[in-house]
């Protein structure tokens, strides 16, 4: 076996990597190359975030239609929904998750349209939120 120092983005030792004694150079690389990549910064974070949420937004969509299914019982009363709740809904399916939950916390319940119906309308975007 063999043992080398973990170095990170500043060259600083962070840890040990033991491999066996065979273990080619290029295998070694490998190994330690993740170790020595600069931190993602806020931006990068943010734009992963949103890219995520984004791919998420068809399939959340989704789950909050097959939920208005069980609630309301004619188009009418789900376009309730669509037309005076439209800010979130657009927010949602550009991947602004929490921005979607901010209009829906601060709506008033419409029409055929309930608090207890936007908390689990909310509570299926937060299971699906990159936080």
């Amino acid at each position: 076996m063999e043992t080398r120092d973990i170095l990170n983005y500043l060259g600083a030792v962070v840890g040990q990597l033991t491999l066996p004694s065979d273990t080619s150079e290029e295998a070694w690389a490998t190994a330690l190359a993740p170790y020595a990549l600069p931190p993602l910064t806020a931006q990068q974070l943010y734009i992963l975030r949103v890219e995520a949420q984004q791919k998420k937004a068809p399939s959340v969509i989704s789950q909050i239609r097959y939920k208005f299914s069980t609630y309301f019982t004619t188009v009418a009363e789900a376009s309730v929904f669509y037309t005076s709740y439209l800010p979130a809904v657009v927010a949602l399916r550009e991947g602004a998750f929490q921005t979607a939950i901010y209009l829906l916390q601060n709506s008033v319940p419409t029409g055929p349209v309930t608090q207890d119906m936007l908390n689990e309308i909310m509570a299926i975007i937060l299971e699906n939120s990159e936080v």
